[in-house]
């Protein structure tokens, strides 16, 4: 209830209900009470974290995106495009993670094909949370319904792959249902009105030059096509040649913004400052270096001799990328160090190394300095970035094929039962630490405590209502009613209670409450339902919350930039449950007929 209502997060109320129990002599502290912190799958969901951080550091994400989506002619192809990708990525990474980087490239492919982003956005989550339940590793759900259903599920246990051919199935259906029901998805209108024209924004605002880069993908695409005009603090963007021709290698383009709008533009991969190789003279520390907005003090050492990219970044770790000089209304376009005259009173944009900013050199030259928010460097474009995409890439690859591998009973297969998921992944993030893919840092960083929390508190949780008889309490209620439907009634039952639990709680807490569930609701009279397709339903079920936004965190994360409000997702999301409900027992039905006549 607690849960339901709101208030403190999810972790806080079920740790500290754990720490009541075990105060309380319900659980031992000893071992039950706190036994989720060191399940194999919370170290695997812990360790994934960092891999996902790694993927998503060398920009293949956005390549793969860039060549899936293309430029669909209608919404059905637009929508099975959109579908078919956020489902494949999600089977493999963090569909949350994938959901999070795609939202922006979404909202701009929405627009540069003319279709509203509110009709492409709630596909996009949904499209995650179906591709997340295909596979061991797609979402932490999977990984916890692992580890509460091994005594019921068979041998062998749950394996990378066992929900793969329901899951593509249900995700072929979906996808089908979405084009039908997408006239009960709310419109925006695409509009350019609150565009201010390049005279109208006056001399305020940065002038960023950037160049195509070689092999980008926005090759032979407009300014339009590309979507940067419509990117957060960006107002202008021109270039020399006919706005409707294709974009060239090593075309100028020059982008009129604000320091955020900068921070946008530098996430768009295909473009490069003009003057990247003064940056590179930074040096390889690109994690200590962010982006500085500094106004020039009057008497600034800088003033007294020649900026030169060799001074900048010997005496201030620095190296400027733009200028604007308040109260003037010609912009300054600064182009590499020298170029323009700094002047007392300018407003300068620096990428800087952390180390420096505290110096009193920096404190005598400039003032107001501010950290502009998420300013990291990509780590793209340099000469080592692309073995380290190769290789992290590489990697994830191999892992999935040894961990999958792991659960085929086979006499060819020599690693059957060899790499368990936590092992390899964490062997996998200490080959990435060894090469420094990934820093110390940049893995605590990225693992998600509040997450990890809440799955453990939720185990401990579980354990009491089972110790306490309330989970066999609960199920023996719901059968008393269910039971004279048989099968169906079973099957039904475990659905309703993990679709209704997940739409108010984290979907993996939702699934250790409903697991102690399963072997009481499996018997039947004379009949004996398999667990591991009870386990299946109960899987799908609590990773696909399709009615309220509060059941999974990727409906909450395109609710602002898809205009959506709760009753959106009832709306459109309540004939997509239904729809799903119907395909996924039935399904799991019939593989269990089918299991049970099999030789």
């Amino acid at each position: 209830v607690v849960l339901w209502g709101g208030g403190p997060p999810a972790e806080i109320i079920l740790i500290g209900a754990d720490i009541i129990l075990a105060a309380m002599g319900i659980l031992d502290s000893k071992t039950t009470a706190y036994e989720g912190l060191g399940q194999d799958s919370i170290v695997a969901l812990a360790l994934l974290f960092p891999i996902a951080a790694a993927i998503d550091e060398t920009g293949v994400l956005e390549v793969v995106l860039s060549r899936m989506l293309g430029t669909p002619s209608n919404l059905a192809t637009a929508m099975i495009r959109l579908m078919a990708c956020v489902s494949l990525l999600s089977a493999l990474l963090s569909n949350t993670a994938v959901v999070a980087a795609m939202i922006p490239a979404i909202v701009s492919w929405a627009r540069r094909i003319n279709i509203s982003p509110g009709l492409m956005l709630m596909p996009l989550s949904f499209g995650a949370q179906l591709g997340g339940s295909c596979t061991l590793i797609g979402s932490s759900h999977c990984l916890i319904a692992k580890a509460k259903t091994h005594s019921i599920y068979g041998d062998p246990p749950m394996g990378m792959f066992d929900t793969t051919l329901i899951g593509v199935l249900l995700c072929v259906v979906l996808t089908g249902a979405c084009i039908m029901f997408s006239c009960l998805l709310p419109k925006q209108q695409n509009s350019d009105a609150g565009k201010k024209s390049f005279d109208e924004v006056g001399g305020d605002r940065f002038v960023v030059c950037t160049v195509v880069s070689e092999h980008s993908v926005l090759m032979g695409k407009t300014i339009q096509e590309t979507g940067i005009e419509r990117l957060p603090g960006i107002y202008t963007v021109v270039r020399e040649k006919d706005p409707d021709e294709g974009l060239q290698v090593g075309e100028e383009v020059w982008v009129r913004c604000t320091g955020e709008g900068l921070v946008n533009l530098r996430q768009v991969r295909g473009f490069e400052l003009v003057n990247t190789a003064e940056l590179l003279l930074l040096g390889t520390h690109r994690r200590r270096r962010r982006l500085y907005e500094a106004t020039v003090h009057t008497d600034a050492p800088l003033l007294t001799k020649a900026v030169t990219a060799e001074h900048m970044r010997n005496e201030y770790g620095a190296c400027i990328i733009t200028v604007r000089r308040p109260g003037q209304r010609a912009p300054v376009h600064w182009r590499h160090a020298g170029s323009e005259e700094l002047k007392a009173g300018d407003i300068v944009v620096f990428e800087a190394d952390r180390d420096y900013t505290d110096t009193l050199l920096w404190s005598r030259s400039f003032a107001l300095v501010r950290e502009l928010p998420n300013s990291s460097p990509p780590r793209t474009g340099t000469p080592a970035d692309r073995p380290r995409a190769i290789f992290v890439c590489a990697g994830m690859a191999l892992l999935v094929g040894v961990v999958g591998l792991k659960d085929i009973p086979h006499e060819w297969n020599y690693l059957h039962e060899m790499v368990s998921l936590d092992v390899g992944a964490g062997v996998f993030v200490l080959l990435l630490l060894l090469t420094r893919a990934i820093t110390p840092e940049t893995m605590f960083a990225s693992m998600k405590p509040g997450v990890l929390l809440t799955i453990a508190g939720a185990f401990g949780l579980g354990k009491a209502l089972e110790s306490m008889g309330v989970a066999a309490f609960i199920a023996e209620k719901v059968m008393s009613v269910a039971g004279t439907m048989g099968r169906l009634g079973a099957y039904s039952s475990v659905y309703l209670i993990a679709v209704g639990l997940s739409m108010f709680i984290n979907n993996s807490a939702a699934i250790v409450l409903v697991a102690p569930m399963l072997d009481t609701m499996r018997k039947l009279d004379g009949v004996v339902i398999q667990g591991k397709y009870l386990t299946m339903v109960l899987v799908f079920a609590a990773g696909s919350c399709f009615t309220t936004p509060l059941g999974y965190q990727t409906n909450m994360m395109v609710m602002k930039d898809g205009g959506y409000k709760f009753g959106d997702f009832i709306k459109f999301g309540g004939p997509l449950q239904l729809v799903h409900a119907v395909l996924c027992i039935g399904m799991c039905m019939l593989a269990e007929r089918l299991a049970e006549r099999a030789p």
